[in-house]
């Protein structure tokens, strides 16, 4: 079915008429001040259709950035695995993790949060000596052996957030 121009016009031309007609029959022109505007029924028929046109556009932009992320965070999964020691790594990150909050926990329930402030300054220290001699970190193990550069290269991004509208 090909549609010609003024077929189109037409088409519109009538729609538009339409809505006019119901304007004018439907409104209640009483108890309003000033001059009654025959073409606010059109106007914001028009409105609102530009209005839904670029609520679509904005959703399948905020699509295309949720895809980018899809695509970001599995590239990063496989990074993950990508030397296979890579998992044991992080498995004993997160225990070495795990053991500090629970020993900082337990110090600090019983009052002995100094104890744990105090060990953290005492590792920066360490840290800031032997940067400054050795040019490493001695208690940051992953760049000791290179890790860093190996398995923590991909960064996981977080979720796209959409745009709010007015």
């Amino acid at each position: 079915m090909k549609v010609e121009l003024k077929d189109a016009f037409l088409y519109i031309l009538g729609i538009t008429i339409m809505t006019l007609i119901y304007s004018i029959a439907y409104n209640k022109v009483y108890g309003v001040e000033g001059m009654w505007n025959p073409f606010s029924g059109i106007i914001n028929t028009i409105k609102s259709i530009i209005n839904g046109i670029t609520e679509i556009i904005d959703f399948i932009c905020y699509l295309g950035k949720v895809m980018e992320w899809v695509f970001a965070t599995v590239v990063c999964l496989f990074s993950v695995f990508s030397p296979l020691y890579c998992p044991i790594v992080r498995i004993v990150d997160a225990l070495i993790a795990f053991i500090g909050f629970l020993v900082g926990s337990i110090f600090r329930l019983f009052g002995l949060g100094f104890v744990v402030s105090a060990f953290n300054k005492g590792v920066d220290g360490i840290d800031s000596v032997t940067d400054e001699y050795y040019g490493i970190k001695i208690t940051d193990w992953h760049s000791m052996f290179g890790l860093d550069k190996k398995c923590y290269w991909c960064k996981f991004k977080p979720f796209p957030k959409r745009r709010k509208r007015r």
